[in-house]
């Protein structure tokens, strides 16, 4: 192993070695990879270079007390492959951060994040992290908490970037719609043939999007209105661009004028094909909604297939109106394969009333779609519209096996407007002017106990799940004591079988929903916990307790 110092003064540019503090790094030297100690003496940043063989890529900590260009000046360093390590504190973001493709961004790992990158440029201006066009290569930012500013602007045809763990708060309201929303997909860029700009696999996972504070400043009105219809613009999610592949999964949506939109981009055909954007494989899972001033979905683009939204949950929106939906798919029709959309398995639910008349709240379900499906979801509320309006779609479409209730308005399942398009297929939905909360299914517990016990024994919790019926079946978590107490929502999470010794009682619960679903519903609404399901496994004369 050969070993070089190098003496680098401890100006701008040296501070991502040195950084007043020890740091150990991996970075190219004379195109070879070595292992880097930096140290500070004396105002020189000493780095001691060794020729071990080690992986091409590369690691750069950056602290918060670093100047933005100190930091900009890093980032623009980067090479595919490498890795951006903001370390724990507050970060004085000036400006938009030009992002290289092929990076990791990450934070500290940490639930809240540690990394608070809080933008002190103008709100609505532009971004914290601003990603150009034409980035194929793996992309991650990870465990950062964007703060005061839209959070992440992409420029599509982008493909592989995974925006996973992180935190967006005080977003701005409402002047801007590409930088307001935490995060901004554009593919706008080309209205003569909107098709040219293409996301694709993309990953969004895992995120907080808004607080109490995002969406109120320094424009108020929107989020309070029960008239205008401009609250839409301060979002979690914006995609304005053809989408070729997306998840969108275990995240939590806070506070916002809408949760996700998929804009259209208007070319010379308007919305509808050929000259459109399109959608398609996109994967919605484990999301909630709450506190959501518009809607927590929106699909506009015509030529949308392959949509499937299930297991999210909808609640406690914020200043209800005309305008808030809890879904809106006034989509997939034009252009799109069968299935358009598959929105099944969902909790929806509108329990915020709204203000005085002529305000009014709209549709539970806008539902359109090239052979969609509309099925067993919970869809509840104080909505004076129709709770589930189908428009615009095309056979084989169906809405089945919901539970539906409406106290308001009493319109259950109708035709929106007078699109004379074929009535989807209804079978199986229950209706009700009177809302209730519905038990969840609960677990069974294995073995079932028999007899004595000597040795441990290895206990699993099995889903039956709500298999029949209307509503959202499966996605049930399951809760557990080992102590004879009974569990609540707060007991363990079950995840894996688990032993336990002779003498022991298992108390288990049920309670629908998983990921970034809540643990509990509005009163009177959504679903509650299982009854207690308990086995006791005795002991044997010489079996020892527990």
């Amino acid at each position: 192993m050969q070993a070089k110092v190098v003496a680098t003064p401890l100006n701008d540019q040296g501070e991502r070695f040195a950084n007043r503090r020890s740091h150990f790094l991996v970075f190219p030297f004379h195109s070879q990879p070595y292992l880097a100690v930096a140290t500070i003496a004396k105002g020189i940043a000493i780095l001691l270079v060794t020729s071990c063989a080690l992986a091409q890529a590369s690691t750069y900590r950056v602290s918060p007390e670093q100047s933005y260009s100190a930091i900009q000046r890093v980032i623009s360093s980067a090479s595919p492959g490498d890795t951006i390590s903001f370390s724990a504190g507050k970060y004085n973001a000036s400006s938009g951060f030009e992002l290289k493709c092929g990076v990791t961004y990450t934070g500290p790992v940490a639930a809240p994040p540690t990394a608070v990158l809080s933008a002190s440029f103008a709100r609505g201006s532009k971004d914290i992290f601003n990603l150009a066009s034409g980035c194929k290569s793996f992309t991650t930012i990870q465990y950062l908490w964007f703060q005061n500013a839209g959070g992440i602007f992409v420029i599509t045809t982008n493909a592989n970037l995974t925006i996973t763990r992180n935190q967006f708060t005080g977003l701005p309201c409402c002047a801007s719609q590409a930088h307001s929303p935490a995060i901004y997909f554009d593919g706008g860029r080309n209205p003569k043939d909107p098709t040219a700009q293409i996301l694709s696999n993309a990953t969004v996972t895992w995120n907080t999007f808004g607080d109490p504070t995002s969406c109120i400043t320094p424009d108020t009105e929107p989020m309070f209105s029960y008239s205008a219809d401009t609250a839409g613009n301060c979002a979690g999610v914006i995609v304005q661009s053809t989408t070729k592949g997306m998840t969108i999964s275990n995240n939590n949506f806070i506070h916002l004028g809408e949760g996700v939109h998929f804009l259209c981009v208007y070319g010379p055909s308007g919305c509808e094909p050929p000259s459109t954007v399109t959608t398609s494989n996109v994967t919605a899972q484990f999301n909630d909604f709450s506190g959501i001033h518009r809607m927590g979905w929106e699909e506009q683009p015509q030529p949308t297939e392959n949509i499937l939204f299930e297991y999210n949950s909808f609640h406690d929106p914020f200043h209800p109106f005309h305008g808030t939906f809890d879904l809106s798919l006034a989509c997939c029709n034009s252009g799109a394969a069968v299935p358009g959309v598959i929105v099944e398995n969902n909790v929806l639910i509108q329990n915020v009333p709204t203000g005085p008349p002529p305000a009014y709240i709209g549709y539970g379900i806008e539902a359109g779609g090239n052979g969609a499906r509309y099925n067993n979801n919970l869809v509840e509320g104080l909505n004076n519209a129709p709770m589930i309006a189908w428009g615009v779609g095309k056979p084989p479409w169906e809405i089945k096996n919901n539970y539906i209730c409406s106290p308001v308005n009493k319109q259950f399942i109708k035709e929106e407007g007078n699109w004379k398009q074929t009535m989807p297929a209804q079978v199986g939905n229950v209706t009700s002017a009177k809302c209730q909360a519905i038990s969840s299914a609960g677990p069974t517990i294995s073995p079932s106990p028999s007899g004595t016990y000597d040795e441990r024994i290895q206990v699993t919790l099995t889903d039956a799940g709500l298999t029949q019926g209307p509503g959202p079946r499966g996605n049930t978590s399951f809760y557990y004591t080992t102590d004879g107490s009974i569990p609540t929502t707060a007991s363990k999470l079950y995840t894996a079988p688990f032993f336990v010794g002779p003498g022991t009682t298992v108390n288990a619960i049920g309670m629908w929903g998983s990921g970034a679903n809540p643990k509990s519903y509005p009163p009177g609404y959504g679903f509650v916990p299982s009854a207690v399901r308990s086995a006791y496994y005795a002991p044997s004369k010489k079996g020892s307790s527990r």
